[in-house]
C-alpha cells in the first residue's frame, strides 16, 4: 500500500519525507554550531522514545529540517532534508512562528497559501492565529496529520536569549504511537529545547568572548 500527499511518500512498512533537493547549505551553514549543540538532546530523544527526531528552522517562511535522526523502527516516519514545507502545516513552523515577532507572524500569514493537505491540515489564517495562541501559552506546537494524516509530530521552541525562536526540536511517530506517548513525548521535547536553548546560549556566549 502507497499513499502520496504532496511530498510525503507513506509505505505500509516505513514513512519517509521524499523530497526534491534545493539549496539549502546558505540557510543551514550559519546554524552549525546549533546543530551541533543540538545533537546529544535529539540523541536522548531518539533514544528514549525510538521514534523521529528533529532540528528545524525557518527560511523564507518554509520549514528546513536541518538535521533528523530517524527512528530504528521498521514502522517509522523519516525525513530528508530537501524542498521547505508550509510552517503552518509542521510542528516546527508553528513552534518557531508562535515565538516570533508579531509583524513577521503577520508578514508569514499575509504570504501563506492554505493548501489543504488532509483533513487536519489548518484551513486559514483564523485558525491559524488561535493555534499560535494555545502555543504560547502551553509552549510546544502539534502536527496532528497536517501534511500525511498518519503522521503526527510534537515541536517546541528553541530560544535566543530575548525569547525569540531560532528553531525547533519535534519528535515525529506515525499516529497509532503517537498518541500513545503524548503526555510524555511532548514533556520531553519542551525540556529538550529548553536545553538546546540554554546550550546555545552558553556557547554563544563563549565564541563572543
Amino acid at each position: 500500500m502507497k499513499l502520496v500527499a504532496g511530498d510525503w511518500i507513506a509505505e505500509t512498512k516505513k514513512y519517509r519525507l521524499s523530497v526534491k533537493f534545493v539549496a539549502i547549505a546558505d540557510s543551514i551553514r550559519p546554524r552549525i554550531s546549533l546543530i551541533d549543540v543540538a545533537k546529544p538532546h535529539l540523541a536522548t530523544l531518539a533514544r528514549r522514545f525510538a521514534e523521529t527526531v528533529n532540528l528545524g528552522t525557518l527560511a523564507g517562511g518554509s520549514v528546513i529540517y536541518a538535521d533528523s535522526i530517524p527512528s530504528p523502527e521498521t514502522f517509522r516516519i523519516e525525513l530528508k532534508a530537501g524542498t521547505p514545507l508550509p510552517a503552518h502545516n509542521t510542528g516546527i513552523g508553528k513552534a518557531i512562528l508562535a515565538f516570533r515577532p508579531t509583524w513577521e507572524l503577520e508578514k508569514y500569514l499575509e504570504e501563506a497559501t492554505f493548501e489543504i493537505l488532509t483533513r487536519k491540515s489548518t484551513p486559514n489564517a483564523g485558525v491559524f492565529h488561535e493555534q499560535i495562541a494555545e502555543i504560547r501559552a502551553r509552549g510546544y506546537a502539534v502536527d496532528d496529520g497536517e501534511i500525511l494524516e498518519e503522521a503526527c509530530c510534537a515541536s517546541a521552541p528553541v530560544l535566543d536569549p530575548d525569547g525569540i525562536a531560532i528553531a525547533a526540536v519535534s519528535i515525529t511517530a506515525p499516529r497509532s504511537i503517537f498518541y500513545r506517548i503524548f503526555d510524555d513525548a511532548t514533556a520531553a521535547v519542551v525540556h529538550a529545547a529548553s536545553m538546546v536553548s540554554a546550550d546555545t546560549i552558553t556557547a554563544s556566549g563563549r565564541a563572543a568572548a
